[in-house]
């Protein structure tokens, strides 16, 4: 039994980071979560959070085309009105 998970294991990642490079999903991985976290500290207000001091507001996402040494990834970019 253990013989044949071994046999059927893929020998690559792709199955786990989406059929590409796993350090190309990670660094995409990575650039979307640090535009996401930088959003909350411009606007002064979490996502969906009402307050007096917000500066401004969410309004949707703008896609943006990044090519670097491993390859071309796309990012959402939060867009701020």
């Amino acid at each position: 039994m253990a013989k044949a998970v071994i046999e059927n294991r893929p020998d690559d990642l792709s199955c786990v980071c989406g059929g590409g490079d796993p350090m190309l999903s990670m660094l995409e991985w990575f650039c979307e979560q640090m535009m996401e976290a930088e959003v909350p500290i411009k606007l002064n207000a979490d996502k969906s959070e009402r307050s007096d001091g917000r500066s401004s507001y969410r309004y949707g996402y703008c896609p943006i085309r990044l090519d670097i040494r491993l390859g071309t990834i796309y990012l959402m970019d939060p867009k701020v009105r």
